[in-house]
């Protein structure tokens, strides 16, 4: 019964001392009960899961926010995407992707040893194959020599001038 008494006079307490709601409109509730949800500032880790039924992936992730307009979330895993990030500043979003940039850096390297060996453009495109057919996706990739693409558009050609 103590209990009872205490909780109710509790509640009486906690609705008595409520600030009045009838001279702010919606916006201004939401607007409120958003900023002290989320504070000045705030700081989070979450793991987001994606289950499917041949397959699951999870993304970790960490974040900071001050006030409604900077925010910065990073990638901490898979190993892959470690690093890529987003950083909002006055509702301009900057994207960080250290992947990224790292592959942009190797692309020059990449074409000049593709240049003086172009089989090892084959052996890339195998390996990608390889890779798709890996993640038990529905992904189907079909990959051609540019010279068969060229020889069809010349055959298309030839059929067109035998036509008429």
């Amino acid at each position: 019964m103590n209990r009872a008494v205490a909780l109710v006079s509790l509640l009486m307490a906690v609705v008595l001392s409520a600030p009045r709601l009838e001279a702010q409109n919606p916006t201004e509730i939401v607007r409120a009960a958003w900023d002290h949800w989320r504070g000045e500032s705030s700081v989070s880790e979450m793991t987001m899961v994606i289950h499917r039924p041949s397959w699951e992936r999870s993304m970790s992730m960490s974040a900071w926010t001050r006030g409604s307009k900077h925010s910065l979330v990073r990638v901490t895993a898979p190993s892959k995407d470690a690093g890529n990030g987003t950083l909002m500043v006055d509702n301009a979003r900057i994207i960080k992707a250290e992947g990224e940039l790292a592959a942009t850096e190797k692309l020059e390297k990449a074409a000049m040893v593709i240049q003086k060996n172009p089989s090892i453009l084959e052996l890339r495109r195998m390996q990608m194959v390889s890779e798709v057919g890996m993640e038990k996706n529905t992904t189907t990739i079909v990959l051609m020599p540019s010279e068969f693409v060229s020889m069809a558009k010349g055959i298309g050609q030839l059929a067109q001038t035998l036509k008429a």
